[in-house]
C-alpha cells in the first residue's frame, strides 16, 4: 500500500471523471497488486476474500490489455510528440485517448 502524490491523484480523476466535492484532505492510499493478494490472505471474511481475489482478476485483465496494446501506445506517444507543436486541443484529445 502507497499513497498517491498530487500528480498522480489529479491524473486519475481526469481519467476517470471522480468528483472533487467533499475536499479531500489528505492523498488517497492505493493497493498494488502484490498488495492486494497479501491482503486477501490475511482477511477472514469470505466476502472480503472474494473481493479480493475478484481484485486480482482485473490486475491480471489490465496487465494483458496493456501488453496486447503496447503497439498502440507507443504509436500515439509518438504521434503525440510529433503534434507537440500543434494546438492544444489536439494534445487534449490525446490525454483522453490515453
Amino acid at each position: 500500500m502507497f499513497e498517491l502524490t498530487e500528480e498522480e491523484l489529479s491524473n486519475l480523476r481526469s481519467q476517470i471523471v471522480t468528483s472533487s466535492w467533499g475536499g479531500q484532505r489528505y492523498l488517497p492510499f492505493v493497493f498494488t497488486e502484490l498488495g492486494i493478494l497479501q491482503l486477501a490472505n490475511v482477511i477472514r471474511s469470505i466476502r472480503a476474500r472474494k473481493m479480493g481475489i475478484r481484485i486480482i482478476e482485473i490486475f491480471v485483465k489490465m496487465r494483458e490489455m496493456i501488453l496486447l496494446n503496447k503497439e498502440l501506445f507507443i504509436k500515439l506517444e509518438h504521434i503525440k510528440q510529433k503534434l507537440s507543436s500543434q494546438d492544444e486541443q489536439l494534445l487534449l484529445i490525446f490525454e483522453y485517448l490515453k
